[in-house]
């Protein structure tokens, strides 16, 4: 039973690369594979699309027809032709998908496809592999027979609901607080961070700077929540500020990065990473020679890998959701969980070039009072995306 549940939850992390089948080039094509549902041959009912090979090399499964073949009854599979999404309700788990986007909802957490729902004559298709998760189904791959087993009545672990959580200022107190993050940059004081404003200081009454408010009057509570959603005990927080040049064109920032331990965090090497523009907003229209950006940035987030390992895939759900947690810390938890989809969605088309060709991304988006400007190129493992608020 665990070889089993672990299996699943195996396919559940990958975003890439563990089920690819159709030769190079092939498109709409029939998979070269054979279906065995609950120990029956699946065979398509007459006048219903087959499985099929898309552009993105993904053997592509009718969602309807597949969660029938499992016995689902027909009103558990839910269609809106306004908003393009399915809803599909299986033993109190629900899962959502839309057409055009590669990320699926399962009870509330996001689960990024490695390529997107596509729709076929009349019917909504997805990744088999994805379908099985949507429908909390086991799944087996036999590479060497190329057979797909899908077992709906094999027990597996659901996957958990996000439910956001701003822990409170004991999670300060954790006797592995040091592990951590670094106190020597920053220390909690009365709900922000006081920081320490001469990196050259050695002293430990330095750690003493308060952040100006004129740009970003909510910059302390920003940068405070954050954190202490980021913080655990398996992983590092960099939380500091450094000076920017007075008589030059470069402002002071705080930043709050994301690392696996801090050794990667001597290295620079981030999970994500956000600066928080303090004395200067960022000219990003005249940065980038385009009209349709900002000119008052005054948050930037830079996303560099949502993995640990190479063998999890692109996105694994928990660097999804710390990220979705430290946005929403940030933004609130509406603007927060509309702007992780948008950030995972075009993350995932710079590691996959799933919607991509080769022409250069610029794109604005409006979640509430906060504007999202993005540039997007197929080449760019790691997105920035610039935010200007209320401005």
């Amino acid at each position: 039973m665990m070889k089993k549940v672990m299996a699943l939850m195996l396919i559940m992390a990958m975003g890439v690369g563990l089920f690819l089948v159709g030769g190079v080039g092939a498109t709409s094509s029939k998979p070269d594979v054979t279906f065995v549902i609950d120990g029956q041959t699946f065979k398509t009912p007459a006048g219903e699309p087959d499985p099929y090979v898309n552009n993105d090399q993904r053997t592509m499964v009718s969602i309807r027809f597949f969660a029938n073949a499992i016995g689902m009854a027909g009103k558990d599979v839910k269609w809106s032709n306004k908003t393009q999404t399915a809803t599909l309700l299986r033993d109190g788990n629900e899962a959502t998908i839309t057409v055009g986007n590669p990320i699926m909802k399962v009870n509330g957490t996001s689960i990024t496809m490695d390529t997107k729902a596509e729709m076929k004559n009349g019917r909504l298709f997805i990744p088999v592999r994805f379908a099985a998760i949507a429908l909390g189904v086991y799944f087996e791959w036999d590479g060497d027979r190329k057979v797909i087993t899908i077992n709906s009545k094999e027990e597996v672990e659901p996957i958990p609901a996000f439910k956001y959580v701003l822990p409170g200022d004991e999670v300060f107190d954790n006797p592995k607080i040091d592990r951590m993050i670094s106190f020597f940059w920053a220390k909690p004081v009365g709900g922000k961070f006081l920081f320490r404003a001469d990196e050259f200081s050695q002293a430990e009454d330095a750690v003493n700077y308060s952040l100006k408010t004129e740009i970003n009057p909510k910059i302390n509570e920003q940068i405070y929540n954050a954190t202490k959603v980021l913080l655990d005990e398996n992983h590092f927080v960099h939380t500091a500020f450094y000076e920017g040049d007075p008589e030059g064109s470069t402002g002071s920032i705080a930043v709050v990065s994301f690392y696996r331990n801090e050794l990667f965090a001597r290295n620079g090497q981030s999970y994500f990473s956000y600066s928080f523009s303090e004395d200067k907003v960022f000219n990003l229209a005249d940065s980038w020679n385009y009209s349709g950006f900002s000119k008052e940035v005054s948050i930037v987030l830079e996303v560099n890998r949502l993995w640990q390992d190479a063998k999890d895939g692109w996105v694994v759900p928990f660097y999804e959701q710390k990220l979705r947690a430290s946005l929403m810390a940030i933004f609130g938890e509406k603007n927060g969980e509309g702007i992780t989809d948008y950030v995972v969605s075009e993350y995932l088309k710079d590691h996959t070039d799933i919607g991509y060709d080769a022409k250069i991304i610029r794109d604005t988006k409006k979640f509430g009072d906060i504007k999202l400007d993005y540039r997007g190129t197929p080449d760019n493992d790691s997105p920035n995306f610039y935010f200007t608020i209320g401005r």
